[in-house]
């Protein structure tokens, strides 16, 4: 019940068994188990202790045995820990399992009689059937990370807006003060926001219009000194080909930029 329990507790281990024909959260399972607790990695007494429990057992079950040597076992752990230290314990038992199942293929010795060559055998065939999970593994590793340092550089990007959202009325004033910017179109957009929000911005009747009018006519001034200094027709056709894929949308900026002059650093035009 333990282990069931675990598994359901995995639901990257179940989605990987679905999308794969013929595999088992079992098989994922095991898999995943030796990626976080590979045989290699393991204090020396306890994986002594471990391979010498699953090598009776198989020996036993699967390889018509009831007793094997101490110098077969030495043997058997050697091979294990030198060849297959990235697999884990449960890992023996379980490509035996699929030996019996029929899913992967191994030397059969005569009389089915388990030695370190089956072992060996059998294990080599088990590593290539748990490769594809191993790469359905890692790159759900490698997604989860992605999506973890997502989540941070968003947070982070949410906290510097929300410092920057409380010291906007101070920035404000350390820029009126130096005469920061020396021109309308060199104020950040995002200041914008940032005074709808602290209510900096209050327009007299009609002056939003007459600011974005003024807006208006100041980027087309410049795309027609941008087009009169082009050095050739294919350069005019491709900043007109720009112009007409951002729309009015540098217009709207250069309006933001001149309300913000006009409206929150007290500027004239």
């Amino acid at each position: 019940m333990q282990k069931r329990d675990a598994c359901a507790a995995l639901p990257t281990v179940r989605e990987i068994s679905s999308n794969h024909s013929g595999l088992t959260i079992v098989d994922v399972h095991a898999v995943a188990h030796a990626r976080a607790f590979p045989i290699r990695a393991m204090n020396e007494s306890v994986m002594d202790a471990g391979l010498l429990v699953s090598i009776e057992y198989i020996s036993r079950n699967y390889g018509a045995r009831v007793q094997v040597s101490e110098e077969m076992q030495d043997e058997c752990a050697t091979l294990i820990e030198q060849q297959f230290g990235d697999f884990s314990i449960t890992e023996i038992v379980q490509a035996y399992r699929l030996w019996a199942a029929g899913k992967i293929d191994a030397l059969e010795m005569y009389g089915g009689q388990f030695n370190v060559t089956q072992l060996g055998r059998v294990l080599a065939s088990y590593r290539a059937y748990r490769f594809d999970i191993n790469q359905a593994l890692a790159r759900e590793k490698n997604n989860a990370e992605a999506e973890a340092r997502k989540v941070e550089r968003d947070e982070q990007h949410r906290e510097d807006h929300r410092r920057k959202l409380c010291n906007f009325p101070a920035t404000v004033q350390a820029a009126i003060v130096n005469e920061r910017y020396k021109s309308p179109s060199q104020i950040p957009i995002t200041w914008y926001a940032f005074a709808e929000t602290h209510d900096m911005i209050e327009f007299l009747p009609g002056e939003k219009l007459a600011l974005c009018l003024m807006a208006e006519k100041q980027i087309e001034s410049e795309r027609a000194r941008q087009t009169k200094d082009a050095k050739n027709i294919f350069v005019v056709r491709s900043m007109q080909q720009h112009h007409e894929s951002v729309g009015n949308a540098p217009i709207w900026n250069r309006a933001k930029q001149i309300i913000l002059w006009v409206k929150v650093l007290n500027r004239k035009l």
